[in-house]
């Protein structure tokens, strides 16, 4: 166990800023993450490959919570040209 009294998350498989208060993540320099632009309509269009909710193609949505915060605000930036070519 670590000093916070929980078991270590298996490699690759831990949270960003996990069992940190925002306090703790302003202190320690980290940004919170960018939220996840899903909003509970999960239908894959056939044609586009990408989620009819929230845009992202189903590997964006499989590797959300392994990428970094640059990452997924990259995702995010690209979701208004996704909505305007829907």
């Amino acid at each position: 166990m670590s000093e916070t009294g929980r078991l270590p998350s298996p490699p690759g498989r831990g949270t960003e800023g996990e069992g940190k208060s925002g306090k703790d993540l302003e202190r320690d320099g980290d940004e919170a993450p960018p939220p996840s632009p899903c909003i509970n309509i999960c239908r894959m269009d056939p044609i586009t490959q990408v989620c009819e909710g929230c845009l992202r193609t189903l590997d964006e949505i499989a590797i959300w919570s392994t990428l970094s915060n640059k990452s997924k605000q990259a995702v995010i930036d690209q979701l208004p040209t996704r909505r305007s070519s829907a």
